[in-house]
């Protein structure tokens, strides 16, 4: 069975490779994905509030989760 001590560790790697792919990303991405997972504001109150298209939201979101995607599957093979 593994320790408190090995999970902590193992918690703290996962958030540090988050962090990594986060800051990856570009700005709007990030910006958006805080305002959706973060705020839990919906597609359209994101895109009023930033003024842009609803459509672009969307597609800045699907990217944002692509990249994180991406980003710690290439770290899980290291």
């Amino acid at each position: 069975m593994e320790s408190t001590d090995g999970r902590d560790d193992l918690e703290h790697h996962d958030i540090e490779r988050l962090a990594r792919a986060f800051a990856s990303l570009r700005p709007i991405q990030r910006e958006i994905l805080l305002l959706s997972a973060g705020d839990r504001r919906s597609n359209g109150e994101i895109a009023r509030r930033l003024r842009i298209p609803v459509r672009r939201v969307e597609r800045h979101l699907a990217r944002a989760i692509e990249r994180l995607d991406r980003a710690l599957e290439l770290s899980d093979r290291r």
